[in-house]
């Protein structure tokens, strides 16, 4: 028994488990030191070296506990046979190298045309068959050698295995010669044949017509996608002319295995035990897209049915792992009843398992895909939401700064309007001498020139209501203005008068205060501005109301010159909106 040695531990093989090694270490290369890993790794998949290597290259292989026993254990022939298998379908050791099946141009009609087009007479050409030589002749004629014997080999093969066929099928009554009926050399019919044509009035036909594998309009091309994505079974039937009134142009073969094949109880229970992992495709080779079908195929003589599916398959020696392609599981045996199912049969369930997985794992790549996007999307609806609210809070934040500005603004402008009506003016001329009362019950007297304008008189009952004081003395004003200024800064709602400016209280003269406020007014980059009025003047007998006009003078109302009585009324926010829209 050879003993494996590597530094301390020992490795007691058997000779079979030995040459698994050895092919092992020829495929992956493995380096020295991973040789007691490579050993658990191999011993763990029950020295089966196809799901080792898949382990192998998956990467996260290293670490994985010895699920059969100690590696320095010795091996015994008994001991081998009771290794447990691993669970689910048995690995193969190896995978074959099966017929790959191609779906067809998407433009082979037009690619592909019929008899007499471009001077060509029974002919069918394709766009894939031009092919020139310039070397030497001898040369290329032993290269057609090997072509020649195998496709000579094949139509021998296939010739005899239709004559048992045929045999087989009538039963053997028939004395006469069983007559073959081969693939046209070009189609014959251009349009789709119906089914009804097909299966003519056989029995059975519509049980068969109700399964819901089989769609008798669909496409090859769209048959080969359903089987690859979907990972089902496609099974290909073609068949020749079973609908001719013509009893020497009739496929009696085909029509024997309609009748007595495919169509018979057995064959339609077992389709239903496998309706939802199976696509039908039944075609005849006179039309176009079947005859290009059996083309591929290499088919000669009809009738003849293939199990196709999406499985792992090595087109070529040399690869080194297997690829997921549409192969040509297995050519259905047709000359009996029996043996059609039971080649059906072998080939469905050889490959089932391998199918569920590759379903399964299908269906949770998608699912992971689904999930995945839904959490993208999500996310981008978050970020989407968290922008929205970011943009509605700067929004927010904005409407209350520009409030805050806007109110900061007004008192700034009544300060200052306040500090510009207690400067004196001229006496000389003519005066105006106006009663006021206001909503409260005070009562006051001005007298304004006669070129005074009426919002200028708006603006100097303004500043009385706004400091709440209705006299002209000036410490009475200074007071009021410094105790107004200490509200502001102490209001939040305010920005005003905020950055260490309070010098009101060493400013006791108007001069002083009026640089503190023009201060303000600088630093806001405020510009005089109208006033805002929130009462109205309104003369009551004969009631008129009088307006902030700026260029009508009171020497020009009646009701006002050379004396007047004025009442201050307050103004609602409705009476505000209205005039407003008035305005509008």
């Amino acid at each position: 028994m050879p003993v494996v040695n590597h530094e301390d531990s020992e490795f007691h093989l058997s000779h079979t488990e030995e040459d698994k090694l050895n092919e092992f270490q020829v495929i992956t290369n493995f380096p020295p030191e991973d040789l007691p890993d490579v050993v658990r790794l191999l011993r763990n998949h029950g020295w089966q070296l196809e799901p080792a290597l898949s382990r192998y290259f998956d990467g996260e292989w290293k670490g994985e506990p010895d699920q059969m026993g100690e590696s320095t254990q010795t091996s015994t022939p008994m001991a081998e046979t009771l290794v447990p298998p691993a669970l689910g379908p048995r690995p193969l050791l190896f995978t074959a190298s099966l017929p790959v099946v191609r779906p067809l141009p998407a433009n082979f009609r037009n690619d592909f045309r019929t008899i007499g087009l471009n001077g060509r007479s029974n002919t069918v050409w394709s766009m894939f068959e031009s092919f020139s030589y310039d070397g030497n002749p001898f040369l290329f004629i032993l290269l057609l050698i090997p072509r020649i014997i195998n496709r000579l080999s094949a139509t021998i093969f296939t010739f005899f295995c239709t004559l048992l066929s045929l045999h087989s099928i009538s039963g053997g009554g028939n004395s006469g010669k069983p007559k073959i009926s081969k693939v046209p050399k070009a189609p014959t019919r251009e349009t789709h044949i119906p089914l009804a044509e097909i299966l003519g009035d056989t029995k059975d036909k519509d049980a068969f017509c109700e399964l819901k594998s089989f769609k008798p309009d669909i496409s090859f091309n769209e048959a080969l996608r359903i089987a690859k994505e979907e990972f089902k079974f496609m099974l290909l039937i073609l068949v020749g002319d079973t609908y001719d009134t013509d009893t020497d142009t009739v496929d009696v073969n085909s029509k024997l295995l309609l009748e007595k094949i495919l169509l018979n109880k057995k064959t339609l229970q077992y389709l239903r035990k496998i309706d939802n992992d199976l696509i039908i495709y039944l075609k005849c080779v006179h039309e176009l897209e079947p005859w290009l079908v059996a083309r591929q195929l290499g088919v000669r003589n009809t009738p003849e049915i293939f199990l196709i599916a999406n499985v792992a398959n090595k087109a070529s020696h040399s690869e080194t792992l297997p690829s997921q392609r549409l192969s040509i599981l297995g050519k259905l045996k047709v000359n009996s009843l029996n043996r059609f199912l039971q080649s059906l049969t072998n080939v469905v369930e050889k490959y089932t398992p391998e199918l569920v997985v590759n379903k399964t794992e299908m269906h949770e790549l998608r699912m992971s895909r689904e999930i995945k996007k839904l959490q993208e999307d999500a996310y981008k609806k978050s970020l989407e939401m968290d922008r929205i609210k970011a943009i509605e809070k700067e929004k927010s934040l904005k409407h209350a700064q520009d409030l805050k500005l806007n109110s900061t603004a007004r008192q700034l402008k009544w300060l200052k309007a306040c500090i510009d009506e207690i400067q004196p003016f001229e006496t000389t001329g003519k005066q105006a001498t106006l009663q006021f009362r206001t909503s409260s019950g005070k009562r006051f007297v001005k007298k304004f020139p006669s070129m005074t304008t009426l919002y200028q008189i708006y603006q100097s009952i303004g500043c009385h209501i706004y400091l709440a004081v209705y006299s002209s003395d000036p410490a009475e004003w200074s007071n009021a203005l410094q105790d107004k200024i200490r509200q502001l800064s102490a209001d939040d709602d305010m920005l005003c008068f905020k950055e260490g400016q309070l010098e009101t209280a060493t400013a006791t003269t108007i001069e002083e205060l009026g640089h503190i406020i023009n201060n303000e007014l600088t630093s806001f980059d405020l510009e005089r501005g109208k006033l805002e009025f929130d009462f109205e003047l309104v003369s009551p007998f004969p009631k008129y109301t009088v307006h902030p006009n700026e260029h009508m003078s009171v020497d020009q109302v009646p009701q006002l010159w050379p004396n007047g009585s004025l009442l201050v009324e307050a103004l609602d926010e409705e009476d505000e909106e209205d005039e407003e829209n008035e305005e509008q």
